[in-house]
């Protein structure tokens, strides 16, 4: 085997290693030298946020054109994918958000009353049940009928259509808190 065919594969893994320690040690430096603890829980706060809704809303397009495809086994490796980044980057990332959101809250000693902060944790809220109480059993049902019944389906492709659709309001409904964050309407 040839080791140049091989090679950019094989130095994949290590590239990412290399450019997550950069990341890691810019958040420090750039924490550190922050001039209040406030501006480092709002780093925090926003680089989960963007992971979270960045990563769902480039999730819900790859989703819009795996269907554009018409390939079935391609949709079902594809929710098999959503399902595992959803475990270990959405729910860390999507309480992240909340913990360093409500630390900045208490931090700038700010108005729990406002309407963008009720409306903010209103559509956490929403979205964190959606995923818990929707999305997740939801997962599970589709992964069962992907492995015993096939990626073909009718059914396989039934509770995937649902998830995929579930996924495109859940991250259509994040676009808003960020939209209620920023902007922070009725102040």
């Amino acid at each position: 085997m040839d080791q140049t065919e091989t090679a950019p594969a094989a130095s994949t893994p290590r590239l990412a290693v290399v450019a997550g320690l950069i990341v890691l040690v810019g958040l420090i430096v750039f924490g550190w030298a922050a001039p209040a603890t406030f501006n480092v829980y709002k780093m925090i706060h926003v680089i989960a946020a963007v992971i979270w809704v960045g990563g769902g809303a480039t999730l819900v397009v790859l989703g819009l054109l795996t269907e554009r495809e018409n390939d079935p086994r391609n949709l079902v490796s594809l929710g098999h994918k959503v399902d595992f980044i959803a475990t270990r980057i959405y729910i860390p990332a999507s309480l992240t958000v909340l913990l360093f959101g409500i630390l900045m809250m208490l931090k700038g000693d700010l108005d729990w009353g406002q309407f963008w902060v009720v409306a903010g944790l209103a559509g956490f809220a929403a979205t964190f049940l959606t995923g818990i109480g929707f999305l997740a059993p939801q997962t599970k049902k589709f992964n069962a009928l992907a492995t015993e019944k096939g990626a073909e389906d009718p059914e396989t492709q039934a509770a995937l259509g649902k998830l995929l659709l579930a996924g495109r309001f859940d991250v259509a409904l994040l676009l808003l808190v960020v939209a209620d964050m920023t902007a922070k309407p009725f102040s």
